[in-house]
């Protein structure tokens, strides 16, 4: 009975956080049903336990501990897949940005030299001569 409460008062602080984020606008709609559902299953599989069993069963695994094991691993799995590609875009992203910043920035110190030395012109006039 430990174990359900902890379970219960996590998944009411996980949801909560994820409420929270998308007030901040750090996480779209789609994300936050996407999380409280999780969280929600989480829960109800831990109360539920006979559901969870026939769940595995349907799938053709033993147990429902199992199951949700086996489904929480392949989840991982793909979220770090998703975070692989989107921290490889990211680094893409910022390699052309201080590209572009370093390109600028030289034509912008090229530009003043020239200025400088168009305003820098010896006098040239006959009387030196």
């Amino acid at each position: 009975m430990v174990f359900e409460i902890i379970i219960l008062l996590f998944g009411i602080f996980a949801v909560s956080r994820s409420y929270l984020r998308y007030r901040e606008r750090l996480l779209t709609l789609p994300l936050v049903i996407f999380w409280v559902s999780f969280w929600v299953l989480i829960v109800c599989a831990v109360f539920f336990k006979d559901w969870t069993s026939s769940i595995s069963s349907f799938f053709g695994i033993g147990r429902g501990a199992d199951f949700f094991l086996f489904a929480a691993i392949l989840l991982l799995s793909y979220l770090c897949f998703r975070l692989y590609v989107k921290l490889e875009a990211t680094r893409q992203d910022l390699t052309k940005l201080v590209r572009a910043i370093s390109i600028n920035e030289k034509r912008m110190h090229l530009d003043e030299n020239i200025v400088r030395l168009n305003s820098a012109k010896p006098d040239i006039s006959e009387e030196k001569f």
